[in-house]
């Protein structure tokens, strides 16, 4: 067995990518920062070509395996109670930024539906107003 796979023999994969991930982290000076959309960025002050390609490199490797995990938990037609733990709050915050694209989508439709009607703006800014509870602000940016 080669040095690595005597400690990590029988670790759960997602255990291994976050102890490798902390472990170049501490190596490199690096950081992990959150990028609002559950995903985290690792950011640094690397310099050299060579070095951001093997860092790029390695997270490839830990994503790939992360993705792989996933769809080995999730199973056949039922998502595991651990597993939808963890993607839950993942999942919400990907499902209300769906909900907003879509509300402003509808919103960029009836502005152009009014505007080929005929009626003027600030006709649509009190309708978008009403209907989508906006500012007079936030309902000109439509327009």
């Amino acid at each position: 067995m080669d040095r690595y796979g005597e400690h990590f023999t029988g670790l759960p994969v997602f255990f291994l990518y976050f102890t490798c991930i902390a472990y170049c982290c501490k190596q490199c000076s690096l950081s992990l920062k959150s990028t609002g959309d559950g995903c985290c960025r690792i950011t640094s002050h690397l310099k050299e070509k060579l070095d951001k390609e093997f860092a790029d490199s390695v997270l490839e490797v830990c994503l790939r395996a992360d993705g792989q995990l996933i769809k080995r938990l999730k199973g056949d037609d039922t998502m595991s109670g651990a597993l939808l733990e963890i993607m839950e709050p993942i999942i919400l915050e990907r499902e209300k930024k769906a909900k907003n694209e879509g509300i402003e989508q509808g919103i960029i439709y009836l502005v152009d539906a009014f505007h080929d009607l005929g009626h003027n703006d600030a006709e649509i800014i009190k309708v978008v107003m009403t209907k989508y509870g906006l500012t007079e602000e936030k309902a000109r940016k439509y327009l």
